[in-house]
């Protein structure tokens, strides 16, 4: 009997062990920051930038060959990364933007849908969701991948063409970790 729970035990640590995570760039999400961060920063053109919010560490570099900050947010325990933030910093215009401008933005935002439908397949697509004044959404295995034109919160003139990839096993531990019962 002892040998069986014995068993029965290290093969739900085995399972637990291998875990799938998201890939972001090549570097599997889910880990601790310290090395996720410095395996993006090893990356050519990448640089770490001033971190101003205790869960998010921004970093400057490209990304599918365009100029982009990207916000890497880590579980607020665990330091776990969960999600990694896309902003192109090529593409941020205002309400009050030129509409050739917004038009360009809108240009890129179909670009990059391509792209990732070639990668991902056919997204779910939405319009006005949550501060986005578009979407399309990629439900994969072990994530998420969000394309999408946004506004912030904060700037709610500002319109950003983003991407967002969120790591489902990692994205529920950072919701246990926020919620009041941690």
């Amino acid at each position: 009997m002892r040998k069986f729970i014995f068993f029965i035990i290290m093969m739900f640590a085995s399972i637990t062990m291998n875990a799938q995570h998201l890939n972001f760039l090549g570097i599997q999400m889910g880990g601790n920051i310290t090395s996720f961060r410095k395996a993006l920063l090893a990356k050519r053109g990448f640089r770490a930038t001033t971190k101003t919010e205790p869960n998010i560490y921004p970093v400057k570099g490209l990304f599918n060959g365009r100029k982009a900050t990207f916000s890497i947010c880590v579980t607020p325990k665990t330091r776990k990364v969960y999600s990694v933030y896309v902003s192109f910093d090529d593409y941020l215009c205002f309400d009050y933007s030129s509409e050739s401008i917004k038009e360009m933005q809108y240009q890129m935002y179909k670009k990059f849908k391509s792209e990732l439908s070639s990668k991902y397949g056919n997204p779910y697509e939405s319009t006005t969701i949550s501060g986005c004044l578009i979407v399309s959404n990629w439900s994969l295995k072990f994530g998420d991948v969000y394309l999408s034109i946004d506004t912030p919160s904060d700037v709610p003139s500002l319109r950003r063409l983003a991407v967002m990839y969120n790591d489902k096993s990692t994205t529920k531990l950072n919701d246990r970790e926020t919620s009041s019962d941690w």
